[in-house]
């Protein structure tokens, strides 16, 4: 299920295999990652957390808490995460875009501007949702 994308269903799976196997660091990482591409940010957090307190706990869990915390704008807290991460792997420069300081100034400004309003679009189903995009000439991936 996770390994096909079919997170919804992965979720279910993780959940109950985990009320048995509570400290199985790989389930919990899975079910985080799911969680994150449902947009369950909060219950993604919690896993994350948790995985990050193990010591089986790798640099691509700090990496992927970091942004679950930036797309829940908590900026300040990711930007400790990310930093964590780039601790190992210095030259990435992917993550170093993700903590460029003057962008975390300005999202936390638009979040605290009154006079910006930011909204959900009714758009998206509770299930697993791909699209099309173009990532080289002529070809096409599946995201």
């Amino acid at each position: 299920m996770f390994e096909h994308y079919e997170y919804s269903m992965a979720i279910k799976h993780y959940e109950n295999f985990l009320k048995k196997n509570s400290d199985n660091t790989e389930a919990i990482r899975r079910l985080a990652k799911s969680y994150e591409k449902v947009n369950r940010p909060i219950d993604a957090i919690f896993l994350y957390e948790i995985l990050l307190q193990s010591p089986a706990a790798i640099p691509e869990d700090f990496l992927s808490y970091a942004k679950v915390l930036k797309t829940n704008k908590k900026y300040i807290e990711s930007q400790k995460w990310f930093k964590k991460y780039l601790s190992f792997f210095p030259k990435n420069r992917e993550v170093l875009k993700e903590i460029d300081i003057e962008e975390i100034k300005t999202l936390q400004k638009k979040l605290e501007n009154k006079n910006i309003k930011i909204r959900n679009l009714n758009i998206n189903t509770p299930f697993s949702e791909f699209s099309p995009a173009f990532y080289a000439a002529g070809h096409q991936s599946l995201i």
